[in-house]
């Protein structure tokens, strides 16, 4: 038998992956739910495929983050689409997670078949597991407290140079190019 000049086969095997498709959504919806029960995590009832990002969408602002910190407490979540994700606004927490536990939080979510041009792909935000752990070992020594306050002497006088450059510049009306 056809139907618009195909057989009951296809229509069947269109019926059938629809249906799993449904299921699929289902059932990554229900695991969300069930991550969010099992952590007791706060926040806004995800909603299936979307998640959470469907109010950071309507939503966006800092204004809207302040009213879900005080609704839902420092640490909130749900899944924004298909990522499990966690917002922390108590600063004790992040440091904890930052400093002390930093190695089990070394990978960061990168969006799929986006990728950064060089150099910026070998930054400490970009490189992953071992490469980011090298690097990090390179690179902390140079922030520590001491350091930073050598720093802080020739840093105030780069910005009093700059604050003078771009006061000089606004009081001539000169057009200033932010490119260079």
């Amino acid at each position: 038998m056809e139907i618009f000049a195909f057989n009951t086969v296809f229509w069947n095997i269109i019926k059938t992956l629809l249906i799993l498709f449904l299921f699929s959504i289902l059932y990554d919806w229900v695991q969300m739910l069930i991550w969010k029960h099992k952590y007791k995590i706060k926040g806004p009832f995800p909603v299936p495929v979307f998640g959470n990002l469907l109010t950071y969408i309507m939503a966006p602002g800092v204004d809207h983050h302040r009213k879900q910190i005080e609704k839902y407490g420092d640490v909130f979540g749900g899944p924004s689409g298909s990522m499990k994700t966690l917002n922390v606004a108590n600063i004790e927490l992040l440091k904890k997670i930052m400093i002390k536990d930093h190695v089990e939080f070394q990978n960061r979510y990168v969006f799929p078949g986006v990728s950064d041009p060089p150099p910026v792909d070998k930054t400490l935000l970009n490189l992953e597991d071992e490469a980011w752990k090298r690097v990090r070992s390179i690179i902390t020594p140079s922030f520590s407290a001491g350091k930073l306050k050598q720093m802080t002497k020739q840093m105030n006088s780069c910005a009093k140079l700059l604050v003078a450059g771009l006061l000089e510049k606004a009081n001539s009306r000169a057009v200033i190019d932010p490119r260079v």
